[in-house]
């Protein structure tokens, strides 16, 4: 049975100099554009990357190599076999945001995604280090790195794996764990929502959900998170839907296997939250057609990312925390009509950004002492950063 699901794990963090000359898929450091880019298009990114709340620069969160389905590469890699003239082109996904808890209470101002696809006859081959270095010192330091940059890391891209059977919890799927069993506590019940049966089977497996039904989505969100804990992306593998007979590009060996066309449902923390959002999603602005989920960044990437250590105090207050985020979705063309586009092609993604679950310090750990905390009365508040780094 083929895999719908493709996950982007931590491989570690990246010195400077593969840093600048990786052009697969990363989290944090500084965007490779492969070919370079004219003063234009440089221009437009440069636009789309400024922050709309405090006008800075965006951090660049991800850079993920995504060929369209019949593609001579590999997701995650751009490493790819000698192109026929028919095969599809590169395509490269980038997310930005702004490194600012100020400014990520407004994502729609302070977040971007786009992509870069390029026909394999004007791609440059991407430079690349003899060997690849694993920082195993931790992450790069701020005066390592280019401004309003996060610290570069590894992603190794596997399928997900069907079970999470034998795998002993780390401190970060614990943190997880207890970020969601606090938040399950404070949710609303969804009284009335259906749940597909083979979800409530599998969940079954691992817990107990009877008189627990406002508990399913975030036990959904940890059972998923523990199979691979250290997971900080989700690819969905799909394939396009079809595409006028006479632009339909021919399938060439070596990409992505053949599978019924399919719209994966992205992992949420608590979806019933996202509904106004996901209905407002435009249609692509180049063909009409829905947009269908294509990739998540997930949380646990704030673990790794370390985003307080990289504010950029001269921009911002003293005493920012950085971004916060439950997950973030980017949504793309169903049809990928980007495979009508010859050449260079730039074009601006939409990214939904689930608000990070704030946490009453209260409810997250013991009971509050009397007059603490009591209903009306709200104690502290702890971003997810604040609760899966630990500090």
């Amino acid at each position: 049975m083929l895999h719908q699901t493709l996950l982007g794990l931590f491989d570690g963090y990246m010195s400077r100099r593969d840093d600048q000359l990786t052009s697969e898929t990363k989290l944090g450091g500084s965007p490779t554009y492969l070919p370079l880019l004219s003063t234009e298009q440089q221009g437009l990114i440069d636009r789309w990357t400024s922050c709309g709340v405090c006008g800075h620069p965006m951090f660049l969160l991800l850079q993920a190599y995504s060929p369209l389905p019949g593609g001579t590469g590999e997701v995650g890699s751009a490493v790819a076999s000698p192109a026929p003239p028919t095969s599809s082109p590169h395509r490269m996904l980038y997310v930005f945001c702004c490194n600012s808890s100020g400014c990520a209470r407004q994502p729609s101002a302070s977040w971007a995604a786009f992509s870069l696809q390029v026909d394999h006859d004007d791609d440059e081959e991407s430079p690349r280090a003899a060997e690849e270095e694993v920082v195993a010192t931790g992450p790069l330091l701020p005066s390592e790195l280019a401004p309003n940059s996060l610290p570069p890391c590894f992603i190794r891209v596997v399928e997900e794996p069907a079970e999470a059977e034998g795998v002993v919890p780390t401190d970060l799927e614990l943190e997880m764990i207890r970020m969601a069993e606090a938040n399950s506590r404070a949710a609303e019940a969804n009284h009335g929502v259906e749940f597909p049966d083979e979800d409530l089977k599998e969940l079954a497996k691992v817990v107990d959900l009877k008189d627990k039904r406002s508990d399913y989505y975030y036990e959904k969100f940890r059972t998923q998170i523990a199979r691979a804990p250290t997971q900080v992306l989700r690819y969905h593998q799909r394939t396009p839907l079809p595409l006028p007979p006479s632009n339909k590009p021919k399938e060439a060996s070596g990409g992505m296997p053949a599978q019924q066309a399919k719209h994966e449902r992205p992992l949420f923390m608590n979806p019933q939250k996202l509904k106004l959002k996901q209905s407002t999603i435009p249609a692509c602005s180049f063909c009409g057609a829905s947009l269908a989920y294509e990739l998540q960044v997930m949380p646990t990437s704030l673990y790794y990312l370390r985003v307080h250590e990289y504010v950029n105090h001269a921009s911002h207050k003293s005493g920012d925390e950085g971004v916060d985020f439950g997950t973030a979705t980017v949504y793309t063309c169903s049809k990928d009509c980007s495979l009508l586009q010859k050449g260079v092609h730039l074009r601006r993604e939409v990214v939904v950004v689930e608000e990070a679950p704030q946490l009453n310090d209260d409810n997250l750990f013991d009971e509050a002492p009397a007059g603490e905390g009591a209903a009306g009365s709200p104690g502290p508040w702890i971003n997810l950063r604040n609760t899966m780094v630990g500090q």
